[in-house]
């Protein structure tokens, strides 16, 4: 229609989007948002102990070096996945790299836990001081400050910290395989709890938006694409198979070179011994950072007179449960300068077990430096933060113990387990004990909604 000299066009009905049309459109543009968002969020991290600390804002995110490789996988997927949608349209092209892009975000915690030794062992020894804090008989539930009188000569800190275990060795053949054996196999594919407390929104994204473009590619005007459907879920299930078969060897060869290493030891050939440990760590490198590696290590390597940090450790625990303890404390304090994270990590494990010695025989001033020296050196140690609150109530510090009461907020911002609300809950209740001591109600107040 023309007036005035202007041509008029009238938008029709026929020239409007259906809506099957537009529902058909959704996971495209939704997966490919997703996918965009997975490439600027981290996919794991935990608190950084690679520096030294002082203040919870110095407190930084530690990220697997996959990390950047698994994203740009994901970036040139989503590149792939449109130019095949424009230059190869109605064919396998898009569907196989969707499926591709989903196999990527899947295997992401394989690589994340057992294939980053030094990040997953970090991760597992945090998560280990969370567990220990709010199991049914952890320093939470005993109520350490609270649950007694007597101002406080009989409380005592409970659950020592226990040895690093990042993932266990089966101790079980694989013809006995069954669904009581599933916790083993999530942990050697990277599914552990590990994961699931420090995994990141990132991960999510990437998974989420895959699917999302894998559906995609299998919707047409009809329906469904039932051929190229069963080509998407086979060709899935037959990778991801193949992957866990993978997976699996590794736990199940280091079993056999575990066995023979102990062989080798009980008839005094240390050498070949100490060469079976290392085949273990070239198959798992995750147990390089394992204390009863490190332990096991350490006495091969006395025996045959090599002197490094692990015969070290070795004399330093010797000397503790011998009872000279000022000896093995000089030990433990040189090897904190250790160029191995795993014999560091053993080393403050052991300040931290010396720590609760003190304050159980109420040498205070002592175990509150050793928890410092471990705190700075380990921020996210979630159970250090703890004793040193109970420390801050014991002395009347209250100053002290808000900064832990800040502190436990930050770091249990990297967890996502429901239980850190446990954790929050019972550091301001140790706040508030504080600001009762204090004979400061309006802050006692503020603690106890806090608590609620």
């Amino acid at each position: 229609m023309r007036m005035f000299g202007f041509q008029m066009r009238f938008v029709t009905w026929s020239s409007v989007p259906s809506i099957t049309t537009i529902l058909r459109c959704l996971p495209l543009w939704i997966g490919s948002l997703f996918c965009v968002c997975s490439l600027l969020i981290n996919w794991f991290d935990i608190p950084a102990s690679s520096q030294l600390v002082i203040s919870v804002d110095d407190i930084s995110r530690e990220s697997p070096r996959c990390q950047t490789a698994f994203q740009m996988a994901v970036a040139i997927g989503v590149f792939g996945f449109f130019v095949a949608r424009l230059v190869w349209r109605q064919t396998f092209a898009t569907c196989l790299v969707a499926c591709s892009m989903v196999y990527v975000a899947l295997i992401f915690p394989y690589f994340a836990t057992m294939r980053s030794p030094e990040l997953a062992a970090d991760a597992a020894w945090l998560q280990m001081q969370h567990d220990n804090l709010t199991w049914l008989g952890g320093d939470i539930y005993s109520e350490a400050e609270a649950g007694m009188d007597a101002w406080k000569s009989k409380v005592y800190w409970v659950d020592p910290p226990r040895q690093v275990v990042v993932v266990p060795i089966p101790s079980w053949s694989i013809f006995d395989a069954g669904l009581d054996k599933a916790d083993d196999v999530l942990a050697w594919t990277g599914y552990s709890n590990v994961f699931c407390q420090f995994a990141r929104p990132g991960w999510y994204c990437a998974v989420i938006g895959a699917l999302l473009l894998l559906l995609s590619s299998l919707l047409r005007s009809d329906g469904l694409d039932l051929r190229k459907t069963g080509f998407a879920v086979s060709f899935l299930a037959i990778l991801l198979v193949l992957s866990i078969a993978l997976a699996l060897k590794g736990p199940f060869s280091a079993k056999s070179h575990l066995q023979n290493a102990f062989i080798a030891m009980s008839q005094g050939n240390y050498e070949t011994s100490l060469e079976e440990l290392n085949r273990c760590t070239e198959l798992m490198p995750v147990l390089s950072q394992d204390s009863n590696y490190i332990s096991q290590r350490g006495i091969i390597e006395t025996q045959l007179g090599i002197k490094s940090d692990y015969s070290k450790l070795n004399k330093a625990k010797e000397l503790e449960s011998s009872g000279r303890y000022d000896q093995a404390y000089d030990f433990w304090f040189q090897l904190n300068e250790s160029n191995s994270t795993a014999i560091r990590r053993e080393a403050l494990r052991a300040v931290l077990r010396f720590a609760v010695q003190d304050y159980n025989c109420n040498r205070i001033e002592l175990a509150r430096e050793r928890l410092k020296y471990v705190l700075y050196r380990q921020p996210g140690n979630l159970k250090v933060v703890y004793y040193l609150q109970v420390i801050g109530v014991r002395e009347q510090n209250s100053a002290e113990v808000y900064r832990m009461c800040d502190w436990m907020q930050h770091v249990t911002g990297f967890l996502n387990f429901g239980t850190t609300k446990v954790l929050n809950a019972a550091s301001q209740q140790n706040a508030k004990l504080a600001a009762a001591l204090d004979r400061d109600p309006v802050e006692t107040w503020i603690r106890s909604i806090e608590v609620k």
